[in-house]
């Protein structure tokens, strides 16, 4: 098939500048090999020739296709002599002075005073001089270049690369050419150059100007492109570090962009410089970030020195107050009033700027460039705080950052609904902002911001922490949880919202001590997340993730729920609001009404797996550590922890028991061991230990279970809860059938043994009648004696061959087994009491009737409803006929009546979750 005219043209096009640009760059060569001292150029003819050279090969790679940009590439980057050529005018021309008299002279072309190298450094083949052409003696014709044509060929030659460095992929041919400019001591010269044009008296000429500017742009470009990329590696980034904080490059750069001495050190391309000095300080930011998590201490080190210093920080500061001052007319902090004017201008956000902006465009909002922001974050990040800027004042710049950047967000989600008028201005106006973040900076900002306050706030949140650091991290926590609403989350990228999830739960909720003691009052970072509201937060995060996997808060939360540490969720569920921390309780308890593991295995998304595979395993280990704080905690904080655990059973316990059940019967390895370790907590819970049967016998017991309600009532619902709603007897017998097909691990044949005796002796009537070949049988019991004693439980083994006994006399000897039941079942009765009182485990003695009375819900038990944002705040309606039971919605209501409450209703007895 014949190309299409455009194409053909395109390629012709692309073929025929190739051609041309290596006709270019083999004449490079011959003209750069007479730069060095000893063969020097031989008039301006020779200069201007160079540089036009260097200017045609500069415009072949700026308008360009894909295609054609790769051509260039490889006709430039791909032909050894010519790269070198480029490499050497480049260490020749930024070592030539920007100052020196304007005529040419014999006295060469620069002095040895001017600051000019006197060295050598390497090429791009490491063996040819470029040394600098001002170590000269001064020495040379008459003939030579003046100034003003040298002055052209250095800003030529510095633009050209400088394109180059922009224009050309990043490949590893890139990089290796910029790590060369590199280690020529390319940032050193440029350095002197920067350092000489700040310290003239006298306002630049334009010329000077546009050298200095030059200078800029190939400063700014090898910061760019010497990032630790594919292409770049981190031996290139260790060398651009020390290069950096060796030369002071910012430092020197920064000191042309102060503002203090008035109007003569304003020069025409101020908006020039200060957009590359805010583009490279935003770049060695990122840089530094990449460094420390690689463990690279010392280039990490040299890159904060570089971003700490004086004029460094001063100037991005300044031009950053100016910035947000545009954005939200909020504080200077001090600034000096003759400043400000020109620092709007630098920053782009001048009123008459921003007029302009909105009058050329009506349909968007004007947004700060990020270059700016890039900036002020990098600074307040990675620099040192320091007097004046200390660390109070960068809590305060960082927190503003993130209220703009979140209040851009919410003006960028409102434009992207499509019911929504393009009114950008009354939006900014509502918001009260006239620019905005970038809309792909808004998540970055507010992560960056918040995570770097939390790190300035540790050490001050620890004890008695000073007014100001609480009320910073209160605000520093509302900053999440706006990160976290779908208007902020839409905006952001997959990794993006997988370092949230990462950070949420990890590193930004302090770490409390593993086991500690649960204090009184909670430790003050804690408080501020919670007076921030993270419980609300999170709940509402859980919802959406639970309504959509597939959308941006599963994301979150399925990276959340890797990497979560369970003995932070007993702190937030002790210190939180009760009926916060009940929302986020039964919240999670639908979720796990939701997973249905045969889904699990079929889905082949790494976000729904992620979201309920781990979230079984997430509950159990949750209630065991809060069963362990609460042992752990001051009565004051158990007082509230123990309903709220209890709570937690009565709402996820039932869903794990299915779970597993449902697990047990296919290939999957199911979580039994942590629900199993629970049912004997639930059976001492029903009699305090051991039920009624542990004094009056089997047939008693099962008397008493026939009493139906009455014994539930008298239990506080413990009964109930273990056999009906967590299904205990049938649990244990899949259980034990599955120890007989798999080798138990240690663990799991001690937890299946307890709670087998536990469930027996507590409820001996139910597991009576599940005795026989299908469920109970004696010989699967019989199979975990003989563990226990290879493990060294010889009680535990004791207290198992019991009640083995005990399944046989039932299978053999009709209902209560005759004298040898009997005997067996007083055996079960001691085994079981040693067990209780050994300590090896207790339940909260809070009734599941009195726990379940925190918090309302929906009486239908199987409701899976996620609609709003939380629990505590559904609208429920009670049943128009016994005012007892309470729906969520119509569909709640007709399943619960067809499922038993019309016989309740009918009756005026108690429904839903009464007892």
């Amino acid at each position: 098939m014949p190309p299409r005219r455009g194409q053909g043209a395109s390629s012709r096009e692309a073929h025929a500048s190739s051609t041309t640009i290596k006709s270019t760059l083999r004449q490079l060569p011959a003209l750069s090999h007479r730069l060095p001292a000893g063969g020097g150029l031989a008039s301006d003819a020779d200069a201007d020739e160079l540089r036009e050279l260097l200017w045609r090969v500069k415009m072949a790679v700026q308008p360009s296709t894909e295609q054609y940009i790769a051509e260039m590439a490889s006709s430039i980057l791909g032909d050894a002599a010519a790269s070198t050529a480029l490499l050497q005018v480049v260490a020749v021309v930024v070592r030539w002075p920007i100052t020196s008299p304007t005529s040419g002279s014999s006295s060469g072309t620069g002095g040895g005073s001017s600051g000019a190298g006197s060295g050598s450094s390497s090429g791009a083949s490491g063996s040819s001089s470029v040394g600098g052409v001002g170590g000269s003696s001064g020495s040379g014709s008459s003939k030579r270049p003046s100034t003003s044509a040298c002055a052209k060929l250095g800003q030529e030659a510095c633009e050209g690369v400088a394109v180059f460095l922009s224009v050309l992929p990043v490949s590893h041919p890139l990089c290796e050419f910029a790590g060369k400019l590199v280690r020529m001591e390319t940032l050193q010269c440029i350095a002197r150059q920067f350092a000489v044009a700040a310290a003239c008296p006298k306002a630049l000429t334009p010329q000077q100007a546009a050298q200095v500017g030059a200078c800029s742009n190939l400063f700014m470009r090898i910061v760019q492109v010497v990032q630790p990329t594919m292409a770049s590696g981190l031996e290139q980034c260790r060398e651009l570090a020390m290069a950096l904080r060796d030369s002071s490059v910012t430092e020197h750069h920064a000191r042309l962009l102060r503002l203090h001495d008035g109007p003569t050190r304003a020069a025409a391309n101020a908006a020039q410089l200060t957009e590359n000095n805010c583009y490279a300080i935003a770049n060695l930011g990122n840089l530094r970030a990449v460094l420390l998590r690689a463990g690279e201490e010392a280039a990490h080190v040299a890159l904060r020195e570089a971003l700490s210093r004086c004029c460094t920080r001063h100037v991005v500061l300044v031009h950053g107050v100016a910035a947000l001052c545009g954005a939200d007319g909020g504080s200077w902090y001090g600034l000096p009033e003759e400043v400000r004017p020109a620092a709007l201008r630098a920053a782009g956000v001048d009123s008459t700027r921003v007029a302009e902006l909105y009058r050329s465009n009506p349909g968007e909002v004007p947004q700060l460039h990020p270059s700016i922001t890039g900036a002020l974050t990098s600074v307040l990040v990675h620099g040192e705080p320091r007097p004046p800027v200390g660390k109070r004042v960068t809590v305060s710049l960082l927190l503003r950052l993130g209220r703009l950047a979140v209040a851009s967000g919410g003006i960028w989600a409102a434009l992207g609904q499509p019911y929504v008028e393009a009114q950008p201005l009354r939006l900014a106006a509502a918001a009260g902002v006239r620019l905005v973040v970038s809309r792909e900076e808004v998540t970055a900002t507010i992560f960056t911001s918040m995570e770097r306050v939390l790190g300035l706030l540790q050490g001050l949140l620890a004890v008695d922490p000073p007014a100001w650091a609480a009320e910073a991290g209160v605000e520093c926590w509302r900053l999440a949880t706006a990160a976290l609403g779908r208007r902020i989350l839409t905006l952001s990228n997959t990794m993006e919202r997988r370092a949230l999830g990462t950070c949420l739960l990890h590193s930004w909720l302090p770490l409390p001590p593993l086991g500690g003691l649960l204090l009184t009052v909670a430790p003050p970072s804690l408080a501020a997340a919670l007076a921030a509201g993270v419980l609300p937060c999170l709940e509402r995060l859980l919802r959406r993730a639970g309504e959509a996997p597939e959308g941006p808060e599963a994301e979150v939360w399925s990276k959340a729920i890797r990497v979560h540490r369970p003995h932070l969720w007993p702190h937030l569920l002790a210190y939180g609001e009760p009926r916060q921390a009940a929302a986020l309780v039964a919240t999670l308890g639908k979720l796990l009404r939701q997973v249905d593991p045969a889904q699990v295995v079929q889905d082949c998304t790494e976000t729904s797996i992620g979201l309920h595979s781990s979230l079984a395993g997430f509950c159990s280990r949750v209630l065991e550590e809060a069963l362990l704080a609460a042992a752990k905690s001051e009565q004051a904080v158990a007082s509230q922890l123990g309903p709220l655990l209890t709570y937690a059973v009565c709402e996820w316990l039932p869903e794990l028991s299915r779970i597993t059940l449902l697990m047990m019967r296919g290939p999957m390895t199911p979580p039994r061991r942590a629900v199993l370790s629970w049912l004997p907590r639930l059976a001492w819970s029903c009699d305090d230990g051991g039920g009624a049967a542990a004094a009056t016998g089997p047939d008693a017991a099962g008397a008493s279970s026939s009493a139906g309600s009455s014994y539930a009532a008298s239990s506080g619902g413990w009964r109930r809860l273990l056999l009906e709603e967590v299904r205990a007897v049938p649990l244990l017998a899949a259980a034990l059938r599955l120890a007989e097909q798999q080798q138990a691990d240690p663990e799991q044949c001690v937890s299946t043994a307890v709670a087998c005796c536990a469930v027996a002796a507590a409820c001996p009537d139910e597991v009576r009648r599940a005795a026989g070949p299908s469920m109970w049988r004696p010989e699967l019991v019989r199979g975990l004696v003989r563990g226990l004693r290879g493990l060294g439980f010889s009680d535990l083994a004791l207290c198992t061959e019991a009640l083995a006994e005990l399944l046989e006399a039932w299978g053999g000897s009709g209902s209560s087994g005759g004298r040898k039941g009997e005997r067996a079942f007083e055996r079960l009765l001691t085994g079981v009491a040693v067990l209780v009182g050994s300590g090896s485990c207790a339940a909260s003695r809070v009734p599941p009737a009195k726990a379940r009375a925190l918090l309302r819900t929906c009486s239908y038990r199987t409701c899976t409803c996620l609609a709003g944002d939380s629990e505590a705040e559904a609208r429920l309606q009670a049943c128009g006929r016994c005012g007892a039971a309470w729906y969520c919605r119509r569909e709640c209501q007709v399943s619960h009546w067809r499922e038993g409450h019309k016989e309740a209703c009918a009756g005026g007895g108690t429904t839903g979750r009464a007892d």
